[in-house]
C-alpha cells in the first residue's frame, strides 16, 4: 500500500510539473492531416520574438512579433484576479504572425484561430481585431466559430477564415485593447467543394463503367 501511494504521489508530482499548453479547446477536425499546419503560442517568457511552444508545419516555422502597449509593463509573468494566466502581453499594440504553408494552386486556405484575452482594466470594453493578408489572395468570409469564459476574467474565443486562392504564406496581425495570454492557429490547403464534387462524381464514373464492363 505504500509503495502504491509514493508512486500516486510521484504521478501526481509529475503532472504538476507539466507546462501548461494553450487552451486547445475546440481543434478543427481536420488538424493533422495533408496540406494542414498547426501552432500554439502560451507566452510563458519574456520574449517579443517568440517560437511556437508547439508547432506542426512542414512548410517552414511560423514567425511571430510582439509589440505591447507602451505605457504599460511589456510583459506580465502573472496577470488577472481572482485566476491569474501565467505568461501575459497588453497589446493596443500589435501581434504580427507569418505562417508559411502548402505553395499549392487552385485551392482555398482555411484559417482557425484560438485566442486567450481579457480587455484591457482601463477600457472594459475593449475585444480583438484581426487582419489577415496575403500575396495574391483576399479574405473570403469570417466566422466566430466559438465564444466562452475560460475563468474570470478571461475569454476564449475562436473564428474562421477563408482565403482565396491558397496562399502561400498568411500574415496574421492581431490587435486591439485587450491582455493576450495563449493563441493557436491551425490551416488547410483544402480542394473546392465543386472540386471535390467533380472528384466524387469522376470515382462514381469509374465504378460504373467496371461494372459494365
Amino acid at each position: 500500500m505504500l509503495k502504491k501511494a509514493t508512486i500516486l504521489a510521484g504521478l501526481i508530482l509529475a503532472v504538476g510539473a507539466m507546462p501548461l499548453l494553450a487552451d486547445d479547446l475546440y481543434p478543427p477536425p481536420w488538424r493533422g492531416q495533408p496540406g494542414t499546419t498547426m501552432q500554439e503560442w502560451t507566452f510563458s517568457v519574456d520574449n517579443r520574438n517568440p517560437p511556437p511552444d508547439v508547432v506542426n508545419n512542414p512548410y517552414g516555422m511560423p514567425a511571430m512579433t510582439i509589440m505591447p502597449f507602451p505605457l504599460l509593463p511589456g510583459w506580465y509573468a502573472s496577470y488577472g484576479v481572482p485566476l491569474p494566466r501565467q505568461g501575459v502581453y497588453p497589446l493596443s499594440g500589435q501581434i504580427d504572425i507569418d505562417i508559411p504553408n502548402a505553395p499549392l494552386t487552385n485551392e482555398f486556405k482555411e484559417i482557425w484561430i484560438q485566442l486567450v484575452w481579457t480587455p484591457d482594466p482601463l477600457i472594459p470594453t475593449g475585444k480583438p481585431t484581426i487582419l489577415i493578408t496575403a500575396p495574391g489572395s483576399l479574405v473570403t468570409s469570417s466566422t466566430v466559430l466559438y465564444e466562452s469564459c475560460v475563468g474570470d476574467p478571461w475569454n476564449y474565443t475562436e473564428w474562421e477564415y477563408i482565403l482565396k486562392p491558397n496562399p502561400t504564406t498568411e500574415h496574421i496581425r492581431i490587435t486591439g485593447d485587450i491582455l493576450v495570454d495563449q493563441l493557436v492557429i491551425d490551416t488547410r490547403c483544402a480542394p473546392e467543394p465543386a472540386t471535390l464534387a467533380l472528384l466524387g462524381l469522376g470515382g462514381l464514373g469509374m465504378l460504373f463503367r467496371r461494372k459494365r464492363s
